[in-house]
């Protein structure tokens, strides 16, 4: 360690020390070498001790940092470095050289008030004498928060919120992702998002909130201006066209209402008394069942059916359509038809039926059917040796042939009437 002073000289620094600090030199010598050290002194008055200042920067905002650098030049190294501000000293804020006569300390210094601050720094030097850098001033300006912009991305079905739907970045910083999701900038944002086509079993619909949309799903947004602004990507879930169902029914062919159709319970219901319409937003599919009969009238058939077993008819309506079906129903007519001699009956004439109905027979007898009733039946010339004499009870009657027409549930007796002791029939 060398003294602080040597013959009036101050001690100033060492030279050729292994380490060095402030008066103490450090020497690491080995392998035989030989090491010089030198201490160095200098006369006071061929000093000239310096205190250097600078600042960077001069011009900061409310929060912002600034530093102040001292360059000490022949500071006496006992005494620190410190500063003022606008002529206070601030305590606390001494810097030491370590014993070092040359030096550079730095503060690093926020202020959270506007204004214009003054700086000055001072240290001690090796003659005893204060020495002053020159005055600097810093500018601290009131801090301003830049404007935040804020876009929100949104998605719906059918009106009510529901996330998943994947957005598609076209151009601009906003990023794809899956809403809900939401980006925000400093900066005024110009964005081109795309949606995608579905959301789930929804369809896409349109954008709101975009300002300006382009092609099927494209929204364009401009914020800026410390604005929030939401866009929104509309769904809709496809809806089936309604699809309608007609039931009628006729007697005899006549339209008539007032038929009770029921429905198989593991279809859908579209039960109801004729005549009805049933309407169905989506496909129909239902099996109707039809009563047995309906008044008088006995079930003949269905019409319009997609599959008919019996009384039953399946129906399917899809694609917006409508399909009518028909369930009829007839009345039973009965025909009697009977044979006499001499004005006492008597059975076991064999009657043809001569319009293929297959309602001949062999007297006496009588046939019931559904539905109207026309026949044309021919009497034999001879019956139990009498001759054929003429039919009673026909429509009309043509020689040996009868000619019967019921409708309406009615009955028709006919009787052919057979005599002793009148010619042979001849045809005329």
């Amino acid at each position: 360690m060398a003294p602080s002073s040597f013959d009036g000289a101050n001690f100033s620094q060492w030279t050729g020390c292994s380490f060095d600090s402030g008066r103490f030199c450090i020497v690491n010598v080995s392998n035989g070498k030989t090491q010089t050290v030198t201490a160095l002194f200098t006369s006071p008055e061929t000093m000239t001790p310096e205190c250097n200042m600078s600042i960077y920067p001069l011009t900061v905002s409310t929060g912002q940092s600034f530093r102040i650098t001292v360059q000490a030049q022949h500071a006496d190294g006992i005494n620190g470095v410190y500063y003022y501000e606008n002529g206070q000293y601030i305590p606390g804020t001494s810097q030491s050289c370590n014993g070092n006569q040359s030096c550079t300390v730095f503060w690093d210094i926020s202020k959270d008030q506007p204004g214009d601050y003054q700086y000055r720094s001072v240290f001690r030097s090796v003659t005893g004498a204060w020495i002053y850098s020159d005055y600097l001033t810093v500018t601290v300006e009131e801090s301003v928060t830049p404007a935040t912009n804020s876009l929100w991305i949104r998605s719906q079905v059918d009106g009510s919120w529901q996330s998943g739907a994947y957005i598609s970045r076209v151009s601009g910083p906003v990023e794809s992702g899956e809403t809900h999701y939401s980006y925000e900038s400093t900066d005024a944002i110009e964005a081109r998002l795309q949606a995608s086509a579905t959301l789930n079993a929804a369809q896409f619909d349109s954008w709101s909130g975009c300002t300006q949309t382009i092609g099927p799903r494209d929204c364009v947004i401009s914020v800026s201006d410390g604005e929030t602004k939401t866009i929104i990507a509309n769904y809709s879930i496809p809806v089936d066209p309604a699809n309608e169902l007609r039931v009628r029914s006729q007697v005899d062919g006549t339209l008539t209402p007032g038929v009770v159709i029921g429905y198989d319970p593991e279809t859908q219901d579209m039960s109801g008394t004729t005549h009805y319409d049933r309407s169905f937003q989506g496909t129909i599919n239902t099996t109707l069942i039809a009563p047995a009969t309906f008044g008088a009238a006995n079930f003949s058939h269905w019409s319009g059916c997609n599959e008919t077993d019996g009384y039953n008819c399946t129906v399917n309506v899809s694609g917006g359509s409508a399909k009518e079906v028909t369930v009829y129903y007839l009345t039973p007519n009965t025909l009697q038809v009977s044979s006499s001699v001499g004005g006492y009956l008597q059975p076991g004439l064999v009657i043809s039926d001569l319009s293929g109905n297959d309602l001949g027979g062999t007297t006496n007898y009588s046939h019931t059917i559904d539905g109207p009733l026309s026949v044309v039946l021919e009497a034999p010339t001879k019956h139990l040796s009498a001759n054929f004499k003429n039919w009673a009870g026909c429509d009309s009657v043509d020689g040996l042939k009868c000619i019967v027409e019921a409708d309406g549930g009615q009955t028709k007796s006919v009787e052919v009437i057979y005599e002793y002791g009148i010619p042979e029939w001849q045809e005329r």
